[in-house]
């Protein structure tokens, strides 16, 4: 069926950005494991199918938890809501692994073609200092298009820096479940 492909390809781009894994501006907070990685890239993203390591940060000062929280759950709602405005003012004008005009773009298109919503299971600070955190988030993703209805659980890994005194998405690893 066309929409298992579809819905393939979705599960790979759904999130829309890519991961900073070979970048070398990459965080060295981001979360290192010893299990074998699989990589597929699709567009401007990555899926792996490693586990991160999530462990919540200690050294995380409650107002930086605070709003890093708020950022996330508004990047949320504003997917879920088809808010592109929204949405793209949680994301950087400076990313770190994906353009923003066609991250805009990208994102419209998804907007005005499918049906996806997105409902946090666990959302945890799994890396944190001064001006740039990892958000570790599990989803249960529910995608409808052409009346063809899926369900399924993904992991995800955003990367926020500190822009202009707010938290901003610089990228995304999206992490498929088995």
């Amino acid at each position: 069926m066309k929409w298992k492909t579809t819905l393939g390809i979705l599960f790979t781009s759904v999130f829309l950005l890519a991961a900073c894994g070979n970048n070398d501006k990459a965080d060295k907070s981001t979360p290192k494991t010893t299990e074998k990685q699989t990589e597929t890239a699709t567009s401007n993203n990555t899926v792996k199918t490693d586990k991160p390591s999530l462990k919540e940060v200690k050294n995380i000062p409650a107002d930086e938890k605070k709003a890093l929280l708020a950022v996330t759950n508004q990047y949320i709602k504003a997917f879920n809501e088809k808010n592109l405005d929204a949405y793209m003012a949680t994301i950087s004008k400076n990313p770190s692994s994906f353009k923003y005009e066609e991250e805009k773009a990208y994102t419209k298109k998804v907007f005005e073609t499918m049906n996806i919503i997105m409902k946090p299971l666990k959302i945890a600070v799994i890396g944190y200092k001064t001006g740039n955190a990892n958000v570790y988030l599990e989803l249960k993703t529910i995608v409808t298009e052409k009346g063809e209805h899926a369900v399924r659980t993904t992991r995800q890994i955003n990367t926020y820096q500190k822009e202009d005194g707010n938290w901003k998405l610089t990228s995304i690893m999206a992490m498929e479940t088995k």
